[in-house]
């Protein structure tokens, strides 16, 4: 997944060059100290849904997934979220 652009949002015509990146804690177990770890998400995908609901004119379904590695293998996460034209 590369950095965001301008506009604040992934995959669209304004994205950096540059992967996205999350730092974890190392030995100590504190974050930004000498020996944090830095992982690329360059094996990561994100994928956004955005579907109406049949028979529903006012609702639509959001599905975001995201596919990692994990060790040898590829792990997939989604979730799923409904958003209405009606608070």
């Amino acid at each position: 997944m590369k950095t965001a652009g301008n506009d604040g949002i992934i995959l669209t015509g304004d994205n950096g060059e540059a992967v996205e990146t999350v730092v974890f804690p190392g030995i100590d177990q504190t974050l930004g100290t000498a020996d944090d770890k830095t992982e690329s998400l360059a094996a990561f995908t994100r994928q956004i849904a955005i579907a109406d609901v049949t028979g529903q004119t006012d609702l639509r379904v959001i599905t975001v997934t995201v596919k990692y590695p994990a060790g040898t293998i590829k792990r997939t996460y989604s979730i799923t979220a409904y958003i209405s034209a009606f608070s």
